[in-house]
């Protein structure tokens, strides 16, 4: 769900959509929720971060200087911010850790005979490949077999000694 802030109904930030919420303070400030997409900037889904980053300045540019924010909600969003942070850092960890690992079970594979699935279709079932080496290019791991063909590890069914 998506959040904006306006001041005198001239919104600041907001995203488009279909079911939205609004909430009038009645001190001039009102908070929309729109439950929507995370909006887009040149066809790109912004970074959540960014997006959090920016509602924040605009809240806290737009606040009543009589009324400022309360400082619990502000360290709640800070903490919030920062968990988000700390969860796609653990996600990207992840990721790369998978990566690894499955780079490090294809080397495994070098000197191996397999049998895979393969053919024209992708859906024949190719025996007696014996694997020579494992490529990563681009973070596509591929397993290099001696007659030339690469096999994707996903892709093998057995694997003999």
């Amino acid at each position: 769900m998506a959040t904006s802030v306006s001041n005198n109904s001239s919104p600041i930030y907001s995203t488009p959509g279909a079911g939205t919420t609004t909430t009038d303070f009645g001190n001039g400030v009102t908070h929309v929720e729109h439950d929507t997409k995370p909006a887009t900037v040149g066809g790109k889904e912004q970074d959540n971060k960014e997006m959090f980053l920016n509602l924040l300045v605009a809240q806290l540019k737009n606040q009543d200087p009589t009324s400022p924010m309360d400082q619990k909600e502000m360290l709640g969003q800070m903490a919030q911010f920062s968990t988000v942070e700390q969860l796609t850092n653990l996600a990207s960890t992840m990721t790369t850790m998978a990566a690894g690992n499955t780079f490090a079970q294809s080397v495994s594979l070098i000197g191996k005979t397999v049998d895979y699935m393969g053919g024209a279709d992708g859906k024949t079932l190719v025996t007696g490949g014996h694997v020579s080496a494992v490529s990563n290019a681009g973070g596509d791991i591929k397993l290099v077999l001696e007659s030339g063909e690469t096999v994707k590890p996903a892709d093998v069914f057995k694997v003999t000694a």
